[in-house]
């Protein structure tokens, strides 16, 4: 099939819009997230290359304990990520050519062989075959990782990450990765692995992203609230500056994520009925008090309600963070985090988070996780919102960190001179008949 092409002088080369599209509507196929998380960093004396072992079938988890990590030459490996047949045939391919390159120079295999045909094979398939690379090796050049996509191109870099775990994946290699590592320090760690695994059979509900990066964490004083300040209606940015931090007493504050709405009317009910109380009783406000008639009202709605919270707050028990779902389950805990951004946070948090941190190191601590939100998830964004809650009150640091601001122009005074714009029709009237008087005039009302 040919398209013609016409050269235009100036502006923009739209040659390939049609082929594009001509091939986009003879797509059968549609992709599947590869099921994976497959990792690679460099330190100082090699490479390490990680990999986990489950292999899917669409929901159906087909093999518990799959080698994702593939032999290509005795120096050089490659973690892969994507379609099980591509890649066992592809990297059995590379091993071969490599093996008879090595018997017919005698020399060791270099990544750079490796690194141009698989590109060069891959990007003759346009992505039909399902083969996300990570190539870790050491040659005469040192210790080298090549992340290689499915449509040919290629990134050398000092670490990096594939497949559908990579988003949380890339926050500890962000976080953790230094120049030099030693070989323990680039390992990996999978503690959390069972327990997201129970978790994720026991899931009956599909969640949708609430657009939205939210953080609690204690200090030894008080409570640190954190949250980004992107509102979303889909993929729509409705507002760069939303605050999804809410009152509900002097003492006691919540970070929302969820659907607007919801949000506010529920933080303001709570917030009402709060004050309520403190002026029938005289006492200060409890958090449990709060935590149980949010989470009596939202189960009575069973997820309709689209409100996830974070409680934050300081009263006779201390200070406490308290995570409250849409369906009405809380839980008490030093630090938490909700939100689509919810995964790079966590990250962060389960990095930084120490017993009895000072002001200082928990509002750094929840900074940085709304930060890991912001930048690696879309749906989070704009500022950074920090509330501190202490016995003595709470500290307002709004827009803390700003990020992307959009500067307008001044507005100029233009002046034009007469005769600019043409006339090309001028009417003349005369008034007769007019009476001016210094004394008011009854109006005629008749």
């Amino acid at each position: 099939m040919y398209w013609d092409i016409k050269k235009e002088e100036g502006g923009f080369n739209f040659s390939n819009y049609e082929r594009n599209k001509q091939l986009k509507t003879d797509l059968k196929h549609k992709y599947k997230k590869t099921g994976t998380t497959i990792v690679g960093t460099i330190f100082k004396d090699g490479v390490v290359l990680g990999a986990d072992t489950r292999a899917t079938e669409g929901p159906i988890v087909a093999d518990l304990d799959c080698m994702k990590i593939h032999y290509l030459a005795p120096n050089m490996y490659c973690c892969g990520a994507g379609t099980a047949a591509d890649l066992e045939m592809v990297t059995q391919m590379m091993a071969s050519e490599l093996e008879l390159q090595r018997l017919y120079t005698g020399r060791e295999s270099r990544i750079i062989h490796a690194e141009t045909r698989l590109t060069n094979h891959l990007f003759r398939y346009q992505g039909h075959i399902g083969a996300a690379l990570i190539i870790g090796g050491i040659d005469v050049n040192g210790p080298q990782i090549v992340n290689i996509s499915p449509y040919g191109n290629s990134m050398r870099v000092p670490f990096t990450t594939m497949g559908s775990g990579s988003l949380a994946a890339t926050s500890i290699l962000e976080t953790g990765y230094k120049d030099d590592m030693t070989q323990e320090e680039g390992g990996f760690n999978f503690s959390n692995y069972e327990r997201n695994k129970k978790l994720n059979t026991n899931l009956k509900h599909k969640y949708k992203k609430t657009g939205t990066t939210i953080v609690g964490t204690i200090f030894k004083d008080g409570v640190v609230l954190g949250a980004d300040t992107r509102a979303t209606e889909g993929p729509i940015v409705a507002d760069l500056d939303c605050m999804k931090i809410h009152y509900l007493a002097p003492n006691m504050y919540c970070c929302g994520a969820g659907t607007a709405a919801d949000l506010e009317m529920v933080t303001q009910m709570m917030a009402s009925e709060l004050e309520l109380q403190r002026l029938y009783t005289g006492r200060e406000s409890r958090i449990i008090q709060a935590e149980t008639r949010l989470t009596n009202h939202l189960f009575r709605y069973q997820g309709y309600i689209g409100a996830a919270l974070i409680i934050g707050g300081i009263d006779v028990n201390g200070p406490q963070i308290v995570n409250i779902s849409p369906y009405g389950n809380s839980m008490r805990v030093p630090f938490t985090t909700m939100g689509s951004g919810s995964l790079a946070a966590t990250s962060i948090l389960e990095t930084g988070y120490k017993d009895d941190m000072t002001q200082e190191e928990a509002i750094e601590l929840v900074k940085n996780a709304i930060e890991a939100g912001i930048f690696n998830d879309l749906g989070s964004g704009s500022n950074v919102d920090i509330f501190i809650i202490t016995r003595k009150g709470c500290e307002k640091k709004e827009s803390y960190r700003c990020y992307n601001k959009k500067e307008y122009n001044q507005s100029q005074n233009y002046v034009f001179p007469k005769g600019t714009t043409q006339i090309i029709e001028e009417t003349k009237k005369k008034w007769k008949d007019i009476e001016v008087s210094d004394e008011p005039v009854p109006m005629d009302l008749s």
